[in-house]
């Protein structure tokens, strides 16, 4: 694979080497790993995938003959359309599929959720079919929960649809309708799918200060 997004923090390390700084275009090949700083984040693309790794995030690629990724801590969204994404491993989880999915350990379990397209979650000799829209939650030495329907986006979001430009280092404020106090917010560039910001928030609205 390749790094092709770095922002912030962002450090890769191959076995038992020393962590060194990350840079965007270098390769990162099977045996490495990749972690993120607090407000970092990274994209690592394949020919027929990509992740975007988030913000205080951990991922491996072990040297095996059946090719992996393990989320040893954080949050990925993969993105495959064509064909199925790597596994994803977690001490918890395997995750399969084809489409896009966010995989997230948190503590000692993992929350698996179909954007779109089809995934299994297997977890302790169980497997459970993601439709998209669907999400499971995976406890530690447990089976998957039965799926349940992924939480409503917020609605009323202000500015919209409409691009907003910003200049590096100003602030945008922003607002939605929503009962959630905990919500997740990604900013984008005009006409891309590349996730340049991640932020973890409350309740609206918000102010979000642009690098």
């Amino acid at each position: 694979g390749k790094l092709t997004y770095v922002e912030q923090q962002v450090e890769q390390a191959g076995g038992d080497a020393a962590w060194q700084p990350a840079r965007e275009g270098s390769p990162l090949r099977m045996g490495e790993r990749l972690r993120t700083g607090p407000t970092a984040m990274a994209r690592i693309e394949l020919p027929w995938m990509a992740f975007t790794v988030s913000p205080a995030a951990t991922v491996s690629f072990p040297d095996q003959d059946l090719l992996s990724t393990v989320l040893e801590q954080g949050r990925l969204a993969l993105s495959a359309e064509a064909r199925e994404i790597l596994k994803v491993v977690t001490p918890e989880a395997e995750v399969r599929g084809r489409g896009r999915v966010v995989v997230r350990r948190d503590g000692q379990r993992t929350l698996v959720t179909a954007i779109s397209g089809r995934f299994t979650v297997e977890g302790a000799g169980q497997v459970v079919g993601l439709a998209a829209g669907k999400g499971t939650v995976v406890p530690d030495k447990g089976r998957p929960l039965a799926p349940v329907d992924a939480p409503e986006p917020p609605k009323s979001l202000k500015p919209g649809a409409d691009p907003i430009y910003v200049t590096p280092g100003a602030s945008v404020d922003l607002s939605a309708a929503t009962k959630s106090t905990s919500n997740l917010i990604e900013l984008l560039p005009v006409g891309s799918d590349v996730v340049l910001l991640q932020r973890e928030v409350g309740a609206p609205p918000w102010k979000l200060e642009v690098p």
